[in-house]
């Protein structure tokens, strides 16, 4: 397929029931829509004219779309947190055309940790609600379409500074990382109960939690520590397989190219199970773990995994694992 040169493809977004619906991000070039029937990628924000102050907007850090509505699409826009705060964009025609809306906090769409997410949730039940995961600001909530956001004070009201961003070394915060929604159905309209949202080390210390992940059961209202087999680690990705089991990538370092140690467990909302360790049985920890995918249940689940840092094309290198047995053996693809 044709890209074409510049940047990072930071995030591919496919609609749960649509054949070959998918959005492509990237750090400095926008967005982009699959067509299927001429095997390429349409850019779906040149239109936007970006330019002059406008051009941070180019920089993706999140793309959702609903899966009630094929024809819905969000992004979410701003390149650094140093640029000021973000925008939302909608699209009720899968990108052809646009509406936006400030946010309320800064997005940081070509830093470090640029694939980590997504961090934009629509809720599959209730899709007027939204989640933002943010850097700097902690875990946002909007009940109209994006239209106006309130910070889940539940989770924290910590803000990083300029100063605490500057003070972490690495050019941004990674802050909250995703939520992810415990639920199989879709359109009941009453809200997702069950939510995880993962933290980063850096959020975790400023804003005095305790742990990586954080559970929900009443929509984002409270929140409970969850033990997590490791500690100290990012959650770049965490899925849910149509069974309910939730796989979950933990990876050292924030990326691009996460180093490692990383690992990816299995998690029934109560027990994990180790499937992947990139590192087993080499003499180094420096391989990471990058975007997990899943198709099945039970013990024919397939996981895709990508693992970072392994620069290079060689016989024996690992870049996409690919298991048919839910994680009990693994080979290259």
């Amino acid at each position: 397929m044709k890209f074409g040169g510049g940047g990072y493809v930071t995030g591919l977004v496919l609609h749960p029931t649509t054949a070959n619906l998918r959005y492509a991000r990237t750090d400095v070039g926008g967005a982009y829509r699959w067509n299927q029937a001429t095997a390429s990628w349409v850019p779906i924000t040149d239109g936007l004219g970006f330019g002059g102050a406008e051009a941070r907007f180019h920089g993706i850090e999140s793309i959702a779309v609903d899966p009630n509505n094929d024809q819905l699409v969000y992004l979410a826009a701003g390149m650094y947190t140093s640029d000021g705060n973000g925008r939302l964009y909608f699209s009720s025609d899968r990108g052809d055309h646009w509406t936006w809306v400030d946010l309320p906090f800064p997005l940081a769409g070509n830093s470090p940790g640029r694939a980590i997410g997504e961090r934009l949730t629509v809720d599959p039940n209730k899709p007027s609600t939204l989640f933002y995961a943010t850097r700097t600001a902690g875990l946002w909530k909007s009940v109209d379409s994006g239209l106006t956001w309130a910070q889940v004070t539940s989770l924290s009201t910590a803000m990083l500074t300029k100063d605490q961003v500057n003070a972490l070394g690495v050019g941004s915060a990674m802050g909250v990382e995703l939520v992810a929604m415990d639920t199989g159905t879709k359109g009941s309209g009453t809200a997702t109960q069950t939510l995880y949202a993962a933290v980063a080390p850096d959020y975790v210390g400023t804003a005095g939690l305790v742990s990586n992940l954080y559970k929900s059961t009443n929509g984002g209202a409270t929140w409970t520590a969850v033990t997590t087999p490791v500690s100290g680690y990012h959650i770049p990705h965490m899925v849910r397989a149509a069974d309910g089991m939730f796989h979950v990538v933990f990876t050292m370092g924030p990326g691009p190219g996460a180093s490692g140690p990383a690992r990816l467990y299995k998690f029934d909302g109560s027990t994990w199970t180790l499937l992947k360790d990139p590192n087993a049985g080499s003499s180094g920890d420096g391989l990471g773990l990058g975007g997990v995918s899943v198709s099945g249940t039970g013990a024919s689940t397939r996981i895709a995994l990508g693992v970072t840092n392994s620069w290079g094309d060689f016989s024996g290198q690992k870049i996409i694992q690919l298991s048919d047995d839910g994680g009990k053996t693994w080979r290259e693809i």
